[in-house]
């Protein structure tokens, strides 16, 4: 069985300040052949997930463009036509060496194009055209996608992930593969259906015992075996997009219709009756500060600031809690801070070099402080965590700075410190810290979360990831949906019901 497998990957946040262009995916990776396989064949993310499938199959895996860049802002409208035109000649390659039996589109979900309504559903058609009626189209999606009309079509097979933070990447990748492999002799279809609700990052969480979203994860499973389904899944969606698909949803394969059916409501009856956890506000700064000045546990503390993460489009440079910390001569670890002309400055003082540092002069009030050069040069280190395993996370230009007790990460790229090697990488050994602070919502939990021995606060500072959506400029939408509007149970069921019959 011959099979073509292709990735665009970027999580936009369409509010966000950050315009994302060609050099963003270059940077990050822009490959195809056995060079994927050579950076990603080993790794447990999807890519390596539907190669360890493909390749257990025996099947003929012809892999065209594999392109990804960090979150950030909207794509400008030539970066994805030179995109999507590169990927389409790599298919049509891929053709013109034997047709495919199967493609696998690994998407993120959460794209957003200037000037382009449905970029993912355009590339999918953009594929069926080039590959025919007859291939399987199986398209992977982040835990976080907002899945477009077009894209729901046009797709055959559509999995996402189901855990947050995503480390079930390399497995759903897998079962994906297998999936679509399979549908080439037994064909079937998966149905997307909208859940009127947009859940704050970091109440998607999966990780802890008293999480709402895990208790959905649980029961999505159960229902999935009960009614005999190849897949149910529940995704978070990413609310930063100015679209009425921009919510969670639900993605259900395999089996009869009716059984189908009696899942998605199922589901739906549960989130509805989880909404309150699931759109609890978060404390700001001011609540933070308290938590920690009052914390009675020992060990190290995790502060989580969910407001300005750079994985969800975040700038990453405000100041956050380090002027309080700073204050109170804590001993603490914080990064990454987002500041390339601070990250050069660090480079120009060079280790043991003072400056006077303006951390958040980009967006508001900056924290001035002398600042010591412990460490600057290049960043690069893999994670080791249980999230994105193996994967080359690269910070460009960098520097870790002393200022007070504490040590600051300052990255000239926009990456988010997913796992521990962020800090271990550069010779910050976490366990002797009173706090670290993370800008995150929940990917944190897998690496750090296991050494939070005094607890985790989370708070949100404001900024472009913040889970107050009052916050944005929502003019697009046209559906009612919380916490945006008011909800009672019948006009909730009245919404879901529709979207199952339209499915």
């Amino acid at each position: 069985m011959r099979v073509a497998l292709l990735q665009l990957f970027h999580e936009a946040n369409g509010f966000s300040p950050i315009p994302i262009g060609l050099r963003d995916f270059r940077t990050r990776h822009w490959c195809e052949g056995d060079e994927v396989r050579r950076r990603f064949g080993a790794t447990r993310n999807w890519l390596g997930g539907a190669i360890a499938a493909c390749d257990a199959a025996g099947a003929d895996l012809d892999i065209g463009l594999c392109t990804s860049c960090h979150p950030g802002g909207s794509v400008a409208a030539d970066a994805f036509d030179a995109i999507r035109a590169a990927m389409l000649d790599s298919l049509r390659a891929i053709c013109a060496r034997g047709q495919p039996d199967v493609v696998l589109l690994l998407l993120h979900g959460a794209l957003l194009v200037d000037g382009c309504l449905m970029p993912e559903g355009e590339l999918a058609a953009a594929a069926r055209a080039a590959v025919g009626s007859n291939a399987v189209i199986g398209v992977t999606l982040d835990f976080h996608a907002n899945i477009d009309p077009l894209l729901a079509r046009t797709a055959d097979l559509l999995m996402s992930g189901k855990l947050y933070p995503h480390t079930d990447a390399f497995d759903r990748g897998r079962r994906l593969a297998e999936l679509a492999l399979a549908s080439v002799v037994d064909p079937r279809k998966t149905r997307h259906v909208l859940l009127p609700i947009a859940t704050p990052l970091p109440r998607q969480q999966t990780l802890s015992p008293d999480s709402p979203f895990g208790e959905l994860v649980a029961l999505s499973a159960e229902l999935a075996a009960r009614h005999g389904l190849d897949d149910l899944s529940l995704l978070g969606g990413f609310h930063f997009a100015d679209r009425d698909w921009a919510s969670m949803s639900m993605l259900v394969t395999g089996g009869a219709r009716t059984r189908q059916d009696a899942a998605m409501s199922a589901m739906a009856d549960a989130v509805w009756a989880r909404r309150e956890a699931l759109l609890a506000p978060l404390p700001d700064l001011a609540a933070a500060a308290h938590q920690l000045t009052t914390r009675t546990h020992g060990g190290m503390t995790l502060v989580v600031d969910t407001g300005d993460n750079p994985g969800g489009g975040g700038t990453g440079e405000t100041a956050s809690l380090l002027p309080w910390l700073v204050a109170e001569n804590i001993d603490f670890a914080a990064g990454f801070f987002v500041d390339p002309a601070l990250a050069r400055r660090a480079s120009e003082a060079g280790p043991g070099g003072t400056f006077q540092a303006r951390i958040g002069a980009a967006t508001g009030t900056p924290f001035v402080a002398e600042a010591a050069v412990a460490w600057s040069g290049e960043i690069s280190y893999r994670n080791i965590g249980p999230m994105m395993t193996g994967e080359l996370l690269e910070g460009g230009l960098g520097a870790v700075l002393r200022i007070g007790r504490g040590r600051i990460i300052v990255t000239t790229e926009r990456i988010q410190a997913y796992d521990i090697n962020a800090f271990l990488s550069l010779g910050i050994d976490l366990s002797t810290r009173d706090v670290v602070l993370v800008k995150s919502s929940a990917h944190f939990r897998a690496s750090y979360a296991p050494l939070a021995a005094g607890g985790i606060v989370l708070c949100d500072g404001g900024g472009w990831s913040s889970s107050d959506l009052q916050r944005f400029p929502f003019t697009g939408r046209t559906k009612s949906i919380l916490p945006l509007a008011g909800l009672d149970e019948a006009a909730w069921n009245r919404q879901v019901s529709t979207s199952i019959a339209q499915a």
